[in-house]
């Protein structure tokens, strides 16, 4: 976790995600890239001498001057007393937010990815989705969901929902790392829905076997039964006063995507506690 990148807006969502990133910074003695992508319709970029590119030289002045202005406002949102002990890196690129990120996840080797968010109604998860579910569906690294609430030393009880996928084994060895650095106790829990027949009794035996296999220490196990599953994790967190949900996703794209979705891209954007992912794909 030395690799901390934080795309940033300047909303009080990327502050406060930038907040999170510190803590964990803090603990790992790791650094932060703050990453901020200007939006552009227009075909500009930045060369590898850091150089705007494109044709019209008014619109190349106009984002020349932006950059100016973005590298400033970069300069000042981390000269915050807070911040004064950790080292924050910056960066800027011209394009669209979730392919600069992309761009940026895999070219900076990103240890984790720590995003703020704020959530979707219906029709927004329906037509444009977020950027942050975007990142959790596609990145090979983990990533921490940020609400506008949550506190990196508030972490004390994790819930983690499975389902005893093969993928699940790469998935809890990863999220062991992070229950240790905020030393806090791992709940297993499975949901049952109306469309599952799973005894309670031998759901409860195997998430201790899982356990078991993986060599967890301070840990609980639990089955809830709701409508479905998504719904099943959140009134857990909600009942049982949990600090951070983890999950194992899929990364599907395409029509796999369209027509299997992603529980976790849901409980992303209708949590009100940090949601910590990692893709069961190697």
């Amino acid at each position: 976790m030395k690799k901390i990148l934080v795309p940033y807006d300047f909303s009080e969502y990327a502050n406060h995600a930038l907040d999170f990133a510190c803590q964990i910074a803090a603990s790992t003695g790791g650094h932060i890239t703050l990453f901020h992508v200007i939006e552009n319709p227009f075909g500009q970029g930045i060369n590898t001498q850091g150089e705007v590119t494109g044709e019209d030289p008014e619109i190349k002045l106009y984002f020349v001057k932006l950059l100016e202005k973005t590298e400033q406002w970069l300069a000042d949102a981390i000269a915050n007393d807070k911040y004064k002990t950790t080292e924050i890196r910056r960066r800027i690129e011209i394009g669209t937010p979730y392919k600069g990120i992309g761009k940026n996840i895999a070219e900076w080797n990103a240890d984790l990815i720590v995003m703020g968010t704020k959530g979707t109604s219906n029709l927004e998860e329906f037509f444009v989705g977020s950027n942050t579910e975007k990142v959790v569906r596609f990145s090979k690294c983990p990533v921490i969901a940020v609400p506008a609430t949550g506190s990196l030393r508030s972490v004390s009880n994790i819930a983690f929902a499975t389902n005893f996928e093969s993928g699940q084994s790469r998935v809890i060895k990863k999220l062991s790392e992070y229950q240790k650095l905020f030393g806090a106790k791992l709940h297993l829990l499975w949901i049952n829905t109306i469309h599952d027949t799973e005894n309670q009794d031998m759901t409860l035996n195997q998430l201790e076997n899982f356990a078991k296999e993986h060599g967890l220490e301070n840990y609980s196990t639990h089955v809830s039964r709701a409508v479905t599953t998504e719904e099943g994790i959140l009134r857990f967190v909600a009942e049982n006063n949990m600090d951070m949900i983890a999950m194992g996703t899929h990364g599907y794209q395409g029509l796999s995507h369209l027509f299997l979705g992603s529980i976790a891209e849901d409980v992303v954007n209708h949590a009100e506690k940090p949601v910590w992912t990692f893709n069961m794909r190697p």
